[in-house]
């Protein structure tokens, strides 16, 4: 089962794609979030994402936010994840927010107005090649860190969103980067020929 959670959680969704702040909401803009609470007003607030509050603050995924037609994830287990983000630091600018826990390395990313079903048909090839690649979107949910959170389910910013600049990253870039990074780290792994991007 995925750390994306597909389950709806019993808890109410704030915030929307049009980053109006609700009335009498907290400041969260002079400082880091430091509970919660104001972690996930500060993920509705000042991103725009739909957030459903709790421990661990959930996005709510396949959502127009700021900078996205579709909010989603792309997540990989962290060895092909470490292998990405140092293909990724000769060019951070381009990658957008990425968040490490849990054994795995998640990019946020624009899921645009692609098909669900488009989007496994070409995520066979790395099922096909061993590698644990998924993609979350509409009807799912992922946890963000969350001030509080400790041991296993702690997540951390690898790359921390930044409000000033919204615009996330296409999967199919994401997952050309994990193509090439997979193919240089570690040439005995990859050994089906890929349908997405080179």
């Amino acid at each position: 089962m995925t750390d994306t959670l597909s389950a709806r959680p019993d808890r109410s969704t704030i915030g929307s794609a049009d980053n109006s702040p609700s009335p009498g909401a907290p400041d969260t803009t002079d400082h880091q979030p430091s509970t919660a609470a104001e972690a996930a007003a500060w993920y509705a607030l000042r991103l725009g994402w739909a957030i459903v509050p709790g421990a661990p603050v959930l996005a709510v995924l396949g959502r127009p936010v700021p900078g996205a037609a579709s909010l989603g994830t792309v997540d990989v287990p962290a060895l092909v994840g470490a292998a990405a983000l140092e293909r990724l630091g000769k060019t951070p600018g381009g990658c957008g927010p990425i968040a490490d826990g849990q054994g795995r390395i998640r990019f946020m990313v624009d899921l645009g107005e692609e098909e669900p079903q488009d989007e496994h048909a070409w995520l066979e090839d790395w099922r096909a090649a061993g590698v644990d690649l998924r993609v979350g979107g509409p009807g799912g949910f992922c946890p963000l860190p969350t001030p509080g959170m400790v041991g296993r389910s702690r997540l951390v910013w690898t790359v921390p969103p930044d409000p000033a600049r919204p615009t996330l990253p296409g999967a199919r870039q994401i997952t050309a980067v994990l193509d090439r990074a997979v193919r240089d780290a570690y040439p005995a792994l990859w050994h089906v020929p890929t349908r997405g991007p080179v």
